[in-house]
């Protein structure tokens, strides 16, 4: 805190425990009187409890790249009901990457569950951030291993047929999944 010298009081961050009750006095003398008045603060705790799950044909073996839907589901989360609606954002970091910040496999929503159209082969951890209205947030992650496929005339065809489909039913999101995958697979 910074103190009673000073007009305006700042806690460091991480100083105040997440779901804690505080109360802040305030005593101010003028001319003699005094006047006091407390704050009771409440801090928000992240949501809680929750887990990930993760289904494709085959699981839980390897998965195949471009070949597998990877089904994600964030299940059972809990929060204070002042604190909903929850939002869920699913995500994925390659093994080894350079990378430091997960991969975005959508945009934040509402939606507890998401499916990722035809990865490329790699080891991932795959997770999701489920966060409040406050945007306080808590992560789980699992790891996903996607074996390599050959891609021969006969997959290419599947593959642009798939894409093809995603555009017909107008869902761009899987569509770029499944680019995004034949491209990595392409430069592997």
């Amino acid at each position: 805190v910074t103190g009673s010298a000073r007009n305006n009081l700042v806690f460091l961050p991480n100083s105040l425990m997440p779901g804690g009750t505080y109360a802040v006095t305030l005593t101010a003398t003028a001319n003699g009187a005094m006047g006091q008045a407390t704050l009771t603060i409440k801090m928000n705790t992240a949501p809680y409890g929750g887990s990930l799950a993760m289904s494709y044909p085959g699981y839980p073996a390897p998965a195949t790249a471009l070949d597998s839907a990877i089904s994600l589901k964030a299940q059972q989360w809990f929060d204070d009901a002042d604190d909903m609606p929850l939002t869920y954002e699913f995500s994925y970091l390659e093994e080894g990457s350079a990378e430091a910040t997960p991969n975005p496999l959508g945009s934040k929503s509402t939606s507890k569950s998401l499916t990722w159209n035809g990865p490329s082969a790699a080891n991932y951890t795959v997770g999701v951030e489920v966060a409040d209205r406050f945007n306080t947030s808590a992560f789980v992650s699992l790891l996903l291993v996607v074996n390599p496929i050959v891609l021969d005339d006969a997959k290419t065809e599947e593959v642009l047929e798939k894409m093809s489909s995603f555009a017909d039913e107008g869902d761009t999101g899987a569509g770029v999944q499944v680019v995004d995958g034949t491209g990595r697979t392409l430069n592997s």
